[in-house]
């Protein structure tokens, strides 16, 4: 095999590059899991700490500490976001190839139990005592294994993918990571009659899906919907009726995209395909990645927006 067949310091090129690119994925999945925690938490625990009986975004203490309940949720959410990157985006040590396996995960486990802890006590929701830092300490522990245990799968899923399983290269640049995955459920609805299949991912994340997805018009277009429908309720009823309606709403608008987005995504992915059949194969390779794929970009400044705009309204409660 000569060099132009085995380009090493190409491949290596290529593997740096496909490093910096998971990195930056999983930071920007860290984001948006921490901006959907910080807008439901407060909800949950004005729900189950108090009882339902009035809306509380944070806790007595730390509302006092701050001096403004505003101040104390905006440092809240700030807080667990700031986590949820350290916590998902942290995973991305497993790239540090130069280090060994056990530098890796204790390189892990002391950033995500400092940070867990700096936001458990900053928030009031933890005390600062010996006995509760062990225990803790175990269950952080054990969230470390199982996430070994999880990188292991996902392992396997890159030795199956060398091995040739992936879908095609045109695929791949269409629907990003999970083109197996929709090459399959595309062809199996194009011979349903009802064109419903099931996806949790929509389900779960919504309109920050559509824009995961690079479907942002319609994307804005339901997250606009969904914060009016917050705000007018909110304007017009109680704390606990304002939160059992909008529980209701959510959930199903929730259903209504888990079954729909595939559909949805199969539609857009179609047109996509027509606009590119017409180019040439190196314009449509850029135009493919440009436009389809996964990429979560703008959904972070939405979402950002979104829960400001939730947190200011519900913090005049």
């Amino acid at each position: 095999m000569n060099n132009s067949e085995f380009d090493i310091d190409k491949i290596t090129e290529e593997y740096r590059a496909d490093i910096e690119r998971n990195t930056y994925k999983r930071i920007e999945i860290g984001l948006v899991v921490g901006l959907v925690i910080a807008l439901i938490f407060p909800m949950l625990y004005s729900h189950f700490a108090l009882a339902g009986a009035s809306y509380m975004p944070v806790t007595l203490e730390m509302a006092k500490q701050m001096g403004s309940p505003i101040r104390a949720a905006f440092l809240q959410s700030l807080l667990i976001v700031v986590t949820s990157v350290v916590f998902i985006g942290g995973t991305a040590v497993k790239y540090q190839d130069q280090w060994g396996i056990l530098k890796q995960y204790g390189i892990y486990f002391c950033m995500t139990y400092v940070m867990a802890i700096i936001t458990g006590v900053t928030c009031f929701w933890m005390s600062l005592n010996l006995d509760l830092l062990l225990k803790y300490g175990f269950i952080h522990f054990i969230l470390c294994v199982l996430l070994a245990l999880y990188q292991y799968v996902e392992v396997t899923k890159d030795l199956v993918a060398i091995n040739g399983e992936l879908a095609d290269t045109n695929n791949y640049r269409l629907l990003g990571d999970s083109a197996g995955y929709y090459a399959e459920t595309f062809e199996r609805l194009k011979h349903l009659k009802f064109k419903l299949s099931w996806n949790w991912g929509v389900f779960w994340f919504g309109s920050l899906w559509l824009i995961y997805r690079k479907m942002c018009f319609v994307g804005i277009v339901m997250i606009a919907f969904e914060t009016a429908i917050s705000i007018i309720s909110f304007n017009n009823y109680s704390a606990m009726n304002f939160y059992v309606g909008r529980s209701l709403c959510s959930f199903a608008i929730s259903i209504i995209y888990g079954a729909c987005g595939n559909y949805i995504y199969m539609k857009h992915i179609d047109r996509i395909k027509a606009k590119g059949e017409s180019m040439s194969e190196s314009e449509r390779s850029l135009y493919y990645q440009r436009k389809a794929g996964a990429k979560c970009g703008v959904v972070f400044w939405i979402a950002i927006f979104t829960l400001i705009v939730l947190q200011i309204y519900i913090g005049k409660c």
